[in-house]
């Protein structure tokens, strides 16, 4: 296991963090020599408010958005998610500081640090980006497959070679003892078109080996995936019916086909 893994969430989250420091530290200094002229209405409490929500703004938008999502997206995935979160995080903001002012107030200073958040967060991304690759570089991957030879979704998850590190490929006709004993030698197994009862036997393997595993999906997963949990007495039980959309979903669906 790398030695940084299990601190991974903590290194993500300060490094969240430090951007958004920087994001509410220009707001701040506009909110105190643009918007806030009068300070007899807000006091450093006041401030300090607006301060918390800017930066719970940001992070619930840019969350939504998967913008802290390092590691896992593209540079330039990034880059537009967090452009997009804070164009709309200061968008926000600005009409908030209009509703407190009860007057639209100059945009262009907010305008100009729109840009500066912009320059900071593709600067942030690339330093962000570099440092995850540089603590958690791609795993050495083995791909099991059954069937026919994946080459077109090989070739699809060679695309992300920052991400995945496919060094070896078996089919699970070689066998299934020799399959499970070679695992061991890898950071990561990747299971594509695999019958159940082999996948099983897999899955089982890895976890007891501590093995990170990626599993390819069939209809069947997907469907259990959707399922509801029910809890009876001491046995778990999973629920799964196709009733197709709800009246309610429906209703909306409706609303939108006549309105768009």
């Amino acid at each position: 296991m790398n030695k940084y893994e299990e601190y991974k969430k903590t290194i993500m989250f300060i490094d969240g963090l430090v951007l958004v420091l920087l994001e509410v530290a220009f707001f701040a200094y506009l909110w105190l020599n643009y918007y806030n002229v009068s300070h007899d209405y807000f006091y450093w409490k006041g401030n300090m408010l607006v301060y918390i929500v800017y930066a719970v703004l940001i992070f619930l938008i840019c969350h939504l958005y998967g913008g802290y999502k390092v590691g896992k997206y593209r540079k330039l995935e990034i880059a537009f998610s967090q452009g997009l979160s804070i164009i709309c995080a200061n968008l926000l903001i600005y009409i908030l500081v209009a509703l407190i002012d009860r007057h639209l107030v100059n945009p262009l200073p907010i305008i100009a640090i729109t840009g500066i958040d912009c320059v900071l967060i593709i600067i942030w991304t690339y330093i962000s980006q570099s440092i995850y690759y540089k603590l958690y570089p791609p795993r050495d991957m083995l791909l099991i497959y059954g069937g026919e030879y994946p080459q077109t979704f090989i070739d699809k998850i060679s695309s992300r070679n920052d991400r995945y590190n496919i060094t070896n490929i078996l089919d699970i006709q070689i066998g299934l003892d020799y399959v499970c004993e070679q695992m061991k030698e890898y950071g990561a197994i990747l299971i594509y078109d695999v019958h159940a009862d082999n996948r099983n036997k897999l899955l089982k393997c890895a976890y007891s080996e501590s093995i990170r595993t990626y599993l390819v999906p069939k209809i069947s997963d997907i469907v259990i995936m959707g399922m509801s949990y029910v809890n009876l007495f001491d046995t778990a039980l999973l629920s799964s019916r196709n009733n197709g959309l709800t009246y309610e979903e429906r209703f909306v669906k409706r609303i939108v086909d006549i309105v768009c």
